[in-house]
């Protein structure tokens, strides 16, 4: 480098750093490689800087700075999608996690939150009022990134997805603009926002419509053996068709880990676990409600009772363990067939003991609401099934393993592809390393179009592409091939 362009470089550098409020992490920085990770371990991204922005202006400030040196822009809240968005190589990463305030306006039973807000710090604000906003089902995402996804979690039969709450919106755009969006301001950015992702700019703030509820609720735990797999996801299908649109859970099939609260004998086991909650106010209808699927086998373990709220949604948190290196991809199922549960049962009798499937059952209101009503795409499904391997760190550079890794996860996926008429994920925890416009326009179906027109309307030179992406339609810059990856896997 000779010793104009070191000149200008310092230039750029104190440019930025003088208009920044916040911090502006450089890669030799003490806080660089802490503040460069995200929660998936198995992603190594070295952005050439990570500005920390306290609030909208610094947002705003550093994506002029990024346009202005043509950088690529990566953003990060909670950091948690299995794909390893939320950084980039050699770009600007905008790190909104400061920005966690969270307000409760009685009144009229919305909550404001800033967009580094975890859905964890949400939940507890809310539920000082006995009010929820309907989130995942761990509590440290962030609540950010959740709702442009859609956000599914233990109310999404009940209430809906957490972006059928969002009420507006405040951006930051392309260009740096500062805009507010709501059902009258920039209304099409507005329906865009709800389930297009990340794709149209930073939301700094958040405003959603609340729910009455807790801070005592019905929760569901229950462990059956994981031989009774077919068996138990035949009956929790069967309940649901018939109707119990209070209840709401996920079942997971996995090997169980060192944990406190559970029986010495069951650690290493392989079984099927069903977490989830019944939303009436009324626990006794609900203990009744819920009877059926306490007896779809002989449960292991039943802890099934009233629960606190904000508990009931952090006892998942010890399973998604921070910097894990993890293999993942999901894909919805219109109907969770016969088929299917075979597929399923077959696979895991296969799986690695670090493996995990999950079988989200879906419906209820979040299939109520119109599909042209919001950007989100898979409201038609009956089912999604997301399928994880965990990698250990010792040996995720292990070329050997991450081939065992990424193929049970594989072959699982490609078997349940093959029944559906189009693969479509949950974008939201989508590892999308082939495909991915394939997948991601199957996915949004009749709204695709609609979102990539207004895509070219608001980011035009796909500036926010570190994401699920949606194309403008066309390429308006060359770019190199590096911005073209999510992230470097280790």
């Amino acid at each position: 480098m000779n010793e104009r362009s070191l000149l200008m470089e310092e230039n750029c550098r104190s440019i930025l750093q003088q208009s920044i409020l916040g911090d502006v992490v450089f890669p030799e920085h003490p806080d660089y490689h802490a503040r460069r990770k995200v929660w998936n371990g198995l992603f190594d991204t070295r952005p050439a800087v990570i500005v920390v922005c306290q609030n909208a202006d610094d947002v705003s400030a550093a994506v002029q700075f990024a346009q202005q040196q043509e950088l690529p822009v990566a953003v990060r809240g909670g950091g948690h999608h299995i794909a390893g968005y939320g950084s980039c190589d050699g770009g600007v990463l905008i790190d909104t996690s400061p920005m966690r305030d969270v307000h409760v306006e009685l009144a009229s039973q919305t909550v404001k939150v800033a967009c580094g807000a975890s859905a964890g710090e949400v939940i507890r604000a809310t539920q000082q009022h006995g009010l929820a906003v309907p989130t995942g089902d761990v509590s440290k995402v962030g609540i950010a990134g959740l709702a442009l996804g859609g956000g599914m979690g233990y109310l999404r039969r009940k209430f809906g997805l957490t972006c059928d709450h969002l009420v507006e919106a405040e951006m930051v755009l392309a260009d740096g603009r500062q805009v507010r969006v709501n059902a009258t301001e920039h209304d099409e950015l507005f329906w865009a926002i709800r389930g297009g992702g990340g794709n149209f700019g930073v939301v700094t703030s958040l405003t959603f419509r609340a729910r009455r509820i807790g801070p005592t609720v019905y929760g569901i735990h229950l462990i059956y053996r994981a031989a009774d797999l077919a068996t138990v996801l035949r009956g929790c299908r069967e309940y649901l068709r018939a109707g119990h649109s209070d209840v709401s859970f996920n079942l997971a099939i996995h090997t169980i880990p060192p944990l406190p609260h559970l029986p010495q004998e069951l650690i290493g086991q392989k079984v099927v676990s069903i977490s989830g909650m019944h939303a009436s106010e009324d626990l006794t209808l609900a203990s009744l409600d819920v009877e059926p699927l306490r007896n779809l086998g002989i449960p292991l373990v039943d802890l099934c009772g009233p629960m606190d709220y904000t508990h009931l949604h952090t006892h998942l948190d010890e399973q998604v363990p921070e910097g894990m290196p993890a293999y993942g991809k999901s894909i919805y199922l219109r109907t969770l067939d016969d088929a299917s549960i075979f597929t399923l049962h077959q696979a895991i009798q296969a799986a690695p003991p670090t493996s995990m499937a999950m079988v989200w059952l879906l419906g209820g209101r979040m299939s109520e609401v119109p599909a042209s009503e919001t950007a989100f795409g898979g409201r038609d499904a009956e089912a999604l099934i997301i399928m994880e391997e965990l990698v250990n760190p010792a040996t995720a550079e292990d070329t050997q393993q991450g081939r065992i890794c990424s193929g049970w996860v594989n072959h699982l996926y490609n078997s349940l592809a093959e029944t559906q008429p189009s693969v479509t994920t949950y974008l939201n925890m989508a590892g999308l390393e082939s495909q991915p416009e394939a997948v991601v326009r199957a996915t949004y179906g009749a709204n695709y179009e609609r979102l990539s027109a207004i895509k070219r309307r608001y980011d035009p030179n796909n500036v926010f592409r570190f994401n699920p992406n949606i194309s403008p339609g066309y390429e308006a810059l060359e770019r190199p091939a590096f911005e073209q990856n999510k992230g470097n896997k280790r």
